[in-house]
């Protein structure tokens, strides 16, 4: 599910030959594949089918019908790079229908965001916030996420039984210590790796009926995003982020510049680089929300370490400029992410 350009399906068939192998994505990700394997094997296999799928608006209920997926048979799914494109209804009808219409002992593997990365109110965890913001910006935002500690109810809740539940950690020491104990390259902190099984019916009731007396404890992404500041700020501070977040909703690029410090400074960008990237990238965007919202307000004399997030419609954004600076004529600016 969401098989992109996977190739396990051939890869795996010569020693699986009895599998039937299903490769479900969008449909223009599903057609250009196809052609690149009719290119690459010159026909496409027999035993893999193609089936194309939007998630958020389409149930595999409604596009396994009629392709010779047997529910009778146990099946593995696995499921990468998903959950956190789409919406949680679409997460929920996915989980919902390996549950119900999948023989049981069959099994699914999929990773999720953290909750708290995609609600942007943490952004600790290793590569969060450059990957956050880079999706953001190429137009595919992280939507959806789940809290660790409450996963096992919202996999049970969905009829599955949970087997394993892996963190950055976890998947370092299985995967990446080499014989003399060195470390091979580091995982990204903000995912984690689910391993679930489909169990008998009498057991998925016993499950959800579980989950079900810790639902008023369980509210993994059921907040609805807020634009309030999670911290007290100054009344002079707001009144900057509100005019700076009204000019990028008007696209009023001309006077940008004034909201930047003289001295500003992110990442190696000084505030000219800055501007004329903003101008260059948000001018070619509809913004129809721009909210700012700080997390973190820690002043020190004239300078303030900020946190936080963007709010756009129906995603959020991590803030990449971390300082603000209140200068000699009083207005507040972006100073940059210096120390």
């Amino acid at each position: 599910m969401g098989a992109g350009f996977d190739s396990r399906a051939y890869r795996f068939h010569e020693d699986y030959p009895d599998v039937r192998f299903f490769e479900i994505d969008l449909p223009a990700t599903s057609a250009d594949k196809q052609q690149r394997v009719e290119k690459i094997l010159g026909k496409r296999p027999n035993w893999v089918t193609f089936v194309p799928i939007d998630f958020n608006t389409q149930t595999l209920n409604e596009v396994l019908g009629e392709t010779g997926f047997s529910t009778d048979q146990r099946t593995f799914y696995v499921w990468e790079g998903v959950t956190y494109y789409i919406s949680q209804a679409g997460v929920d009808s996915t989980l919902r229908y390996i549950a119900r219409y999948s023989a049981p002992g069959s099994r699914i593997v999929f990773d999720y965001m953290l909750e708290d990365v995609v609600q942007g109110l943490d952004y600790s965890a290793y590569g969060s916030r450059r990957t956050a913001y880079f999706v953001a910006l190429k137009g595919e935002p992280y939507v959806f996420g789940i809290a660790p500690q409450q996963l096992e109810a919202f996999v049970n809740l969905r009829g599955l039984a949970l087997l394993s539940d892996l963190g950055p950690d976890d998947l370092t020491q299985r995967y990446l210590i080499h014989s003399d104990e060195t470390v091979s390259g580091k995982i990204a902190g903000f995912v984690r790796i689910v391993y679930a099984e489909v169990p008998k019916t009498a057991e998925q009731q016993r499950l959800k009926e579980k989950a079900e007396s810790k639902i008023n404890r369980f509210a993994s992404n059921k907040a609805p995003f807020s634009t309030n500041h999670r911290v007290d700020i100054p009344d002079a501070v707001q009144s900057f982020l509100s005019t700076y977040s009204d000019t990028m909703v008007r696209k009023d690029f001309d006077g940008l510049s004034d909201f930047f410090s003289e001295n500003y400074l992110s990442n190696g960008f000084t505030r000219e680089q800055v501007v004329g990237w903003i101008q260059g990238t948000r001018g070619k965007q509809a913004i129809h929300q721009y909210a700012i919202i700080l997390t973190r307000f820690e002043q020190k004399g004239n300078k303030a370490r900020i946190d936080g997030y963007i709010q756009r419609k129906g995603y959020r954004r991590p803030l990449m400029a971390l300082d603000i600076v209140k200068e000699t004529d009083g207005r507040w600016r972006w100073y940059g992410n210096q120390r």
